[in-house]
C-alpha cells in the first residue's frame, strides 16, 4: 500500500513550476521615453520583486506599467500610489515599499502571486530631464 501524499503536481490542474530564478539589474530610462525595464517570456509565476530609481527627485514624474500576456494592466504613478494608499496587501499588482522624499528614494514592490501565460513585461517612464537608472530584483519561475 503506497504511503504519503498524492502526487498533486503530476495532474494537469496543478502545474509544476520549475526552479526559482532571479532576474536583477538596471536599465537606463531616458527622460520622457517609455522604456522596457525587463521582460520574462514563457508561462510562469512571479514570487516577489522590487523596482526603484536611485536618484529620482520628483515622485510624481515617474510611472511603471506592467504588461501581462500583452495586456497593459495599469499605469502606476509613484506619487499617486502614495496618495491612494497603494501599499502591500492593497490588492494591486504593484505597491509602495518605501516613499522617502528626504533621500529621494521610492521603492515599488511587485506582488507575489502574479501568474502569466506568455510574458510579463515592465515598462517605466520618468520625466526628470535626465537619463536615470531603474534598478530591479525579481524572483520568478516558469512552468516546466
Amino acid at each position: 500500500m503506497p504511503r504519503g501524499y498524492p502526487d498533486w503536481f503530476g495532474q494537469p490542474q496543478f502545474p509544476k513550476y520549475g526552479a526559482v530564478k532571479n532576474l536583477s539589474g538596471s536599465t537606463l530610462v531616458p527622460s520622457g521615453v517609455e522604456t522596457e525595464v525587463f521582460s520574462i517570456i514563457g508561462k510562469g509565476k512571479i514570487y516577489y520583486g522590487w523596482i526603484y530609481y536611485l536618484t529620482l527627485y520628483d515622485s510624481s514624474s515617474a510611472y511603471y506599467a506592467p504588461i501581462i500576456d500583452g495586456t497593459r494592466v495599469w499605469r502606476y504613478i509613484i506619487d499617486h500610489m502614495r496618495q491612494r494608499g497603494v501599499y502591500a496587501d492593497s490588492g494591486y499588482a504593484m505597491f509602495l515599499l518605501c516613499y522617502d522624499k528626504e533621500s529621494n528614494l521610492y521603492v515599488t514592490g511587485l506582488r507575489g502571486d502574479i501568474t502569466f501565460e506568455k510574458s510579463f513585461i515592465l515598462l517605466a517612464c520618468q520625466f526628470s530631464g535626465a537619463t536615470r537608472n531603474c534598478y530591479y530584483d525579481i524572483c520568478y519561475s516558469l512552468i516546466q
